[in-house]
């Protein structure tokens, strides 16, 4: 308990810092290594193409030139989206002996399904849905019971992985106009819209919807933006995935999905039928 309040608290101290942050996602350690020419490296694979404009047309480092400088704090995301606590100093092997080598671990199954965001298909919402394993009707009672997605309550859940915990900060700077609205006293759902379910002959599913207050969700209407929307839409998404994971978690009586196995995993989607949905 007390390593989750200064866990919440180190978190809230980085949000604070929102404004001056160049970018704030999730990533993957590519590669390492250090060169004669250059030094040590880390290469780091982004989540999304465009996080790249960041990064267009600064200076890179070489042998003869400094390239553009950046303050970096790694949060490391553990298989079960929980934050891996840092080690501590590694102690010095007694009489000087070289200790064995660690077996190199093995990628777990949950961690490739994220990677392939197994989690945010639609073809697997639509398999629950349909399976009564996990209804539209079900998500839509759940988010409601949430607070409002501009109170901090709302992030204090901890829904998300890490990276999400600062998204707070980005959906204020989407809206310049909530100052000026005062809080109800009513939770609706406001649904989003992104580039799956754009068309305009196509109704967002209860799958893809955010809590928001009554009064707030008006003047969302009314100053709706691309990158508002884009934004909620992620929020939702980010938030069904994390009910997936819960789900199938219940249905195979486990306490974190690194404990899935390929067994698990393909009974898992017998049950929910999701062969049949292509």
């Amino acid at each position: 308990m007390e390593q989750d309040k200064h866990q919440s608290q180190v978190l809230q101290k980085i949000l604070d810092l929102g404004p001056y942050m160049s970018l704030v996602t999730e990533a993957q350690l590519a590669d390492y290594g250090e060169s004669a020419a250059g030094g040590p490296f880390a290469k780091l694979r982004l989540s999304d193409p465009g996080e790249l404009d960041v990064f267009r047309g600064k200076g890179r480092a070489s042998k003869t030139k400094q390239g553009t400088r950046y303050y970096l704090m790694l949060l490391e995301i553990q298989d079960d989206d929980t934050i891996r606590p840092a080690d501590g100093p590694t102690e010095k092997p007694q009489n000087d002996q070289t200790p064995e080598a660690e077996e190199p671990k093995k990628t777990s199954l949950a961690f490739i399904l994220h990677k392939d965001n197994w989690f945010y298909s639609r073809r697997v919402w639509r398999a629950l849905h349909d399976s009564k394993i996990y209804t539209q009707e079900m998500h839509k009672r759940w988010v409601l019971s949430l607070p409002c997605i501009y109170d901090p309550e709302f992030w204090e859940l901890k829904l998300f992985t890490v990276s999400a915990m600062f998204n707070r900060s980005i959906l204020l700077e989407h809206s310049p106009w909530l100052p000026q609205i005062a809080p109800g006293n009513q939770i609706v759902a406001h649904h989003t819209r992104g580039k799956e379910n754009a068309g305009m002959g196509e109704k967002p599913w209860d799958y893809e919807i955010v809590p928001i207050d009554s009064l707030r969700h008006t003047a969302l209407h009314n100053h709706i933006t691309t990158g508002l929307m884009e934004f909620t839409h992620m929020i939702a998404w980010g938030l069904m995935a994390y009910r997936v994971k819960v789900v199938m978690k219940d249905h195979l009586k486990l306490d974190s999905l690194k404990w899935l196995t390929q067994e698990m995993f393909d009974e898992f989607k017998n049950r929910i039928g999701l062969d049949e949905h292509q």
